[in-house]
């Protein structure tokens, strides 16, 4: 998913906001808790980290792109605030990600 953040940026005199665009990714249970729950406008916070990767396009020209590795998305409300907040957390164990020899299984939450 993709999260936006918006900053205050001074422009001469005035003061404009500026939307910076996240990549968001996501494991598992986690993914379909957030794709069943969320909703554009509904405001989120994540933790997680930072990851940057690299590659080179058909064109041979050398692209570059970051995205946060989400341990934990709250749901703090938005276009359908007043519903219970629930948070979507993955286990300590599987922050790093499948594995190259497949995907980690991640149990579901408990009720």
């Amino acid at each position: 998913m993709s999260v936006a953040t918006n900053r205050p940026t001074r422009d001469g005199e005035k003061w404009t906001e500026i939307t910076d665009w996240h990549k968001v990714v996501l494991f598992d249970w986690q993914a379909r808790v957030c794709g069943d729950q969320l909703r554009k406008g509904d405001a989120v916070a994540v933790m997680g980290e930072l990851r940057y990767r690299q590659w080179t396009d058909d064109t041979g020209t050398k692209r570059y792109s970051s995205e946060i590795a989400a341990r934990e998305v709250s749901f703090l409300g938005g276009a359908r605030a007043g519903r219970a907040a629930p948070t979507a957390e993955i286990p300590a164990e599987v922050v790093e990600g499948p594995t190259p020899s497949g995907p980690t299984l991640i149990p579901e939450p408990a009720a």
